[in-house]
């Protein structure tokens, strides 16, 4: 029974309110009901200007859409449009008949509008409207072709247009009345597609060709071009060039940042040449052009697809992303294993150049899929985590509803609003508010659907009457001096009482007056008084109902979209180095856990207008973001030697590390090349000194994993590990180790003498030194006595396997000379036997001095593993800055984007940065420096800016209800079972989660439930609070005799 009303309540309620005739529109107030597919390119063909009819097919055709209706009564008809040499009638003239019964007794239509398809196919020579102009005037069709935009369920078309002017009922009967109209139109006329509809031109496909012979051969220019390769055209195809190529990327792909920005570009090289093909073939190179072109008329109609799926059928499939990349390398350095390692052909990365009318090779069939299988994995995977952030939502704000007084309230009677909205409009309401063209061609139609003529009886005298319009005009005048009418006057109770932001843009419209509907020219006689007052009235009609559940309207206005929701990062201006966390991820932080501490924080300041702040923000932005030793160094050279002094050998392991060009990173980092050299003497030498100690305790490199943990400690503290440590480690496979070492030694030397200086290692090659013996240079002494070095320091000692590291001296202030420099650097660490530097600040040599009776080592994988980890500066909180300059054309400044947090640092450069507009999307940094009420406003924006990235708009109305519930109580408060905590009804708290403990607290805390929330109620067994619930009736008792 529970699919029955079951009492007189819930029948009238279902009659009067859940019936589809007043639920047509959505959340946001745009159309949920709607013709689709057939029905659209049957309207389509009907109001064709070519289509014409016969006096009997016309009226079978009205009669068959009107039979239920107006059975046995007359209906309207409209004489012919032509008469010789033959009686003939035209499709918009079916539709003006059916509308003109449907709406028989109202004023009749008036609408312009645009059809959604394009006009290049119906303008003429003359000077007319084409039909993608559609032109209603007194209820007739006069021009203009029923698509998607006007029988689908779009905003502003027919359907919706008759909802606003008649209500409910006629638009649902002027649906139901297209539906069987087209559906008998498809008897005399219907639609398929066959292969000479998906066909191109020879001059379009030559063209295609053309473009595709481009792209197999730009590949390796765009990646020359990004990674800035000093090589020229012709020598990219050769051995020289492929090989510098396939280096330049095995290197970029160490780096995710830059292998992230290079996916980004090549992506965007091949956007580049999809959009250019498309051009040249679809839909203009089609051998059929539209409207003949049966795909092409069920594509620009809005009947079904889009111009992507016949794109991919006639032209080509474009480049193949996963989650927002190219698709993956492998360790090879493949993308599929019928690619060459390391190809910078855009095929080898994804791009897919063949199309589906002529087959895919099997790699790009392998790619297709590849993306294909991500989009479902990624729907299957979010539809839990969109749904339990939905329940989030719909538990906690299920007790909002709007009171008598307009003030949205939650279950206790606390005011979370004072006006639902800020405007206390119904958002349902709210599409065509701001419609002035429509409301002023349609002036007395408007003015019946909203019972206008009986105002006074609504405002009785003048105070009401006029005293929130004259108050709002003063508002508008001075808005320093006045607060905002809605603010001072209740807009159910005083006329006029509107938001000041709708009065602006109607007096933007009425300026321009475009439609030309205040000048008298089209034969209107409106005048800008009426039309404010219309705007006012429509304003007032629009408010939200008391009772109205708005926080499960508002949960659900957020909770639907995020199920289209895909990737969880986006990058900035396609700067990859700069993502945000975007999403369901980024929704469950700001709503469901209001974290403190989000994953990628940002900031975002515009600099102050100039030539000279834009020149020292460069500068500032160097000086303030991060940089590590992986920033600044290009190579890694590794030399070993076997030195032998008088009582013990011992292995030199000699580090070359070669910096980028000293002018390269004072520009890009504000970085000298003394600061640089200061950093290496005073704190790299001792942490690459205990992580090398670290790593002999194994003497093995699968403890450089465990080694990155050890480079935390500051600069000057040095932990290395004893000289005895280790030794037992150390012995017990030195046997073995060094057989294996002799082994190698006399391989090595068997092979030739060349291969005993290999090629030096560099610091992105780690991957193969993980899989391979050794990867850095190594030269190995030679078995006499005299080795290639002597070191006098430990000539009398023995060099111990891992030496205990000395106490890091702080130089004295002064400039100090090389030799004492170089002494000083010895001196930081035990392991240190030599070191060198260039004053230029090119490069740095650092030799390390180990036992042989420690195993090799695999240096470069070392220094590569723990070179991101080692900061040479930063500032507190902030990460990397990066200055975005605006073009031109558009009215935003030049902008410093900061990853990190610390909005002080941002004010010490007032003087460059226009601080009063710092903005963050860290909600608590900006409520502990600016306070809760720009948290709430921070709150909405990044809500905003979470569904924009999809092309999803949400109503400000229901963002500003839940910034408003989250934050009334003067902090943060998350939509989970902590969150829920705060609410006074156990019942309520108890059917969310965690049942037993609220329970328990409960109990032991003596609580009780007045029943006052939503939950509580249905426990109970007792109506909701909300809607009709809101109030009760009181019954006369009548006396039974």
């Amino acid at each position: 029974n529970m699919h029955f009303p079951q009492n007189e309540l819930a029948r009238a309620e279902a009659a009067n309110i859940a019936t589809t005739d007043n639920q047509y529109c959505a959340l946001d107030g745009s159309p949920l009901r709607g013709l689709i597919q057939d029905h659209i390119v049957a309207g389509f063909q009907l109001t064709c200007r070519d289509t014409m009819l016969d006096q009997a097919t016309y009226q079978q055709l009205v009669y068959g859409c009107l039979r239920d209706h107006y059975d046995g009564r007359k209906i309207i008809t409209v004489p012919p449009c032509m008469i010789k040499p033959k009686m003939l009638w035209s499709g918009k003239q079916v539709i003006t008949t059916v509308l003109k019964n449907i709406t028989a007794g109202y004023v009749g239509l008036n609408l312009t509008s645009k059809a959604k398809v394009v006009n290049k196919w119906s303008a003429g020579d003359m000077d007319l409207e084409g039909e993608d102009l559609v032109i209603f005037r007194a209820g007739e069709l006069l021009n203009g072709v029923m698509d998607k935009n006007q029988c689908g369920a779009t905003a502003y078309g027919l359907i919706h247009s008759c909802h606003e002017l008649y209500g409910g009922r006629i638009a649902a009967e002027v649906l139901s009345a297209m539906g069987r109209l087209f559906t008998g139109f498809l008897k005399y006329r219907c639609i398929s597609f066959g292969v000479d509809d998906i066909l191109l031109q020879p001059g379009a496909d030559a063209a295609r060709v053309q473009v595709i012979e481009r792209g197999l051969k730009i590949g390796p220019k765009a990646v020359r071009d990004f990674l800035q390769l000093p090589l020229e055209d012709d020598d990219l195809h050769t051995p020289h060039g492929q090989h510098v190529l396939k280096r330049a990327i095995e290197s970029t792909l160490r780096d995710q940042t830059t292998a992230a920005s290079l996916d980004s570009y090549m992506m965007s090289v091949s956007g580049d040449l999809q959009s250019e093909t498309i051009n040249q073939t679809v839909p203009a190179g089609l051998t059929k052009q539209f409207p003949y072109n049966s795909l092409q008329l069920i594509i620009q109609s809005g009947a079904k697809g889009s111009n992507v799926n016949a794109t991919q059928i006639s032209s080509l499939l474009g480049p193949q992303a996963l989650e927002g990349r190219r698709v993956p390398v492998m360790i090879s350095g493949k993308t599929l294993p019928s690619f060459p390692a390391f190809d910078p052909s855009l095929r080898a990365g994804g791009t897919i150049f063949d199309r589906f009318l002529t087959g895919l090779k099997p790699q790009e069939f392998y790619f297709h899929c590849m993306a294909g299988r991500e989009g479902l994995v990624d729907t299957a995977v979010k539809t839990s985590r969109s749904g339990y952030l939905q329940r989030c939502l719909v538990k906690h704000l299920e007790d909002l509803k709007i009171n008598y007084d307009l003030t949205v309230r939650d279950a206790d009677g606390s005011v979370v609003q004072f006006l639902y909205g800020d405007d206390g409009m119904d958002v349902t309401k709210t599409k065509q508010l701001q419609n002035f063209g429509f409301m002023g061609a349609n002036f007395h139609a408007m003015l019946d659907v909203l019972n206008g003529r009986d105002l006074e009886q609504a405002f009785p005298g003048k105070e009401y009457a006029h005293k929130g319009w004259k108050y709002h005009q003063k508002a508008m005048e001075k808005p320093a001096k006045y607060d905002p009418a809605l603010s001072r006057y209740r807009p159910d109770r005083y006329f006029g009482a509107v938001s000041e932001s709708l009065t602006r843009e109607l007096q933007k419209y009425m300026t321009a007056d475009k439609d030309r509907l205040l000048s008298g020219k089209a034969g209107h006689k409106l005048t800008p008084d009426k039309l404010q007052q219309l705007v006012n009235l429509k304003s007032m009609r629009t408010l939200a109902d008391p009772g109205e559940n708005v926080g499960v309207l508002a949960a659900q206005a957020l909770g639907e979209p995020s199920t289209q929701m895909t990737l969880n990062t986006f990058h900035f201006a396609g700067r990859s180095d700069m993502n945000v966390t975007l999403g369901i991820p980024r929704l469950r932080e700001i709503l469901m856990t209001a974290t403190q501490k989000i994953k990628t924080p940002l900031m975002r300041v515009p600099l102050l207008p100039g030539e000279e702040p834009l020149a020292e923000a460069v500068k500032l932005s160097a000086r303030l973001q991060r940089v590590s030793l992986a920033d600044v160094l290009q190579d890694v050279h590794v030399t070993h030697q076997l030195h032998f002094g008088q009582d013990k050998r011992a292995r030199l392991y000699r580090l070359q590390m070669d910096f980028i060009p000293p002018s390269e990173y004072h520009e890009r980092f504000h970085l000298s090349a003394n600061q640089l050299l200061k950093f290496v003497e005073a704190t790299l030498i001792t942490k690459l000194g205990n992580a090398i100690a670290k790593a002999t305790k194994g003497a093995s490199s699968r403890n450089i994993d465990s080694v990155i943990e050890t480079v935390a400690p500051a600069a000057g503290k040095s932990r290395g590990s004893k000289s005895g440590e280790g030794d037992e480690d150390a012995e017990d496979g030195a046997d073995e180790r060094e057989e294996a070492d002799s082994e190698s030694d006399d391989s090595d030397n068997e092979v030739g003498p060349d291969e005993n200086l290999e090629d030096a290692g560099t610091l992105h090659s780690s991957a193969k030194a993980r899989h391979a013996n050794d990867r850095g240079t190594y030269e190995e002494g030679s078995d006499s006595g005299s080795g290639s070095e002597t070191d006098s320091g430990n000539d009398e000692g023995e060099a111990p396997a891992v030496p205990a590291p000395t106490e890091t001296r702080t130089p004295k202030k002064g400039k100090l000379s090389k030799s004492d420099r170089i002494a000083a650097a010895i001196r930081a660490h035990g392991l240190v036997h030599d070191y060198d530097y260039d004053e230029a600040g090119h490069s740095c040599t650092i030799t390390y001095q180990l036992g042989c009776e420690v195993g090799r080592l695999l240096i470069v994988s070392l220094v590569e593993a723990i070179a991101p980890k080692i900061v040479i500066r930063m500032t507190q909180g902030i990460k990397r800055c990066v200055l975005t300059k605006s073009d031109n054309k558009l009215p935003e400044r030049d902008t410093l984007q900061v990853e990190g947090i610390n909005i002080p640092e941002l004010w010490r450069h007032a003087g460059l940065l226009d601080i009063n507009k710092i903005r963050s999307n860290d909600i608590w940094a900006i409520n502990g420096v600016y306070g809760i009420e720009a948290a709430r406003a921070t709150m909405i924006r990044e809500i905003n800016e979470v569904f924009k990235v999809y092309g999803i708009s949400v109503d400000h109305r229901h963002l500003s209800l839940i910034s408003d519930f989250m934050t009334f109580e003067g902090n943060i408060r998350a939509l989970n079972r902590i969150g829920m905590r705060s609410s006074v009804n156990p019942f309520h708290k108890m059917s969310f989660e965690t049942s037993t403990d609220f329970l328990r607290s409960a109990t032991l805390e003596g609580d009780h439930d007045v029943c006052s929330s939503n939950s509580s109620r249905l426990v109970v067994g007792k109506l909701v609070g909300g809607g009709t619930g809101l109030h009760t009736l009181l019954q006369p008792l009548v006396s039974s005799h």
